[in-house]
């Protein structure tokens, strides 16, 4: 996996174009500080009760580390779930979030035009130790 650091010029770490080319659901990028200033619009608490609405289409993926397995589970789940869990090895993904948060369409505004189409759906992700994060 490539990993870059974004700047005022490139908050890609990069030209979009070149993103859009090369990366976009192409590799594994990882762009450090692609929004410096960025803050966490929900909690952490606030994706797991997302996670347990009918209509919120969300995963947990899990890691096994003593038999190196990983699984994947789709929502909606119990909320007595989530304490449980730990402090490490899962994930837990929300789709979707523009039908969520109304700030969700204003996240996508660096993003020019041609870039905007091609974004099909919008995530949030939260891993423990972590806010909500992930686009």
């Amino acid at each position: 996996m490539l990993e870059i650091r974004a700047s005022k010029q490139n908050f890609l770490g990069m030209p979009v174009d070149e993103f859009l080319r090369e990366h976009w659901q192409k590799k594994p990028l990882l762009i450090r500080q692609a929004f410096p200033d960025y803050q966490a619009p929900l909690t952490p608490e606030d994706l797991a009760g997302l996670a347990c609405e009918e209509n919120a289409l969300s995963r947990l993926v899990q890691h096994d580390r003593k038999h190196d397995a990983w699984r994947v589970r789709s929502g909606p789940f119990d909320e007595k779930e989530f304490p449980a869990l730990g402090d490490r090895d899962w994930t837990l993904l929300v789709q979707d979030m523009d039908k969520w948060d109304a700030e969700e369409t204003l996240r996508r505004e660096p993003i020019p035009r041609s870039g905007r189409r091609k974004i099909s759906r919008s995530r949030r992700a939260s891993r423990p130790g972590c806010a909500a994060a992930g686009a």
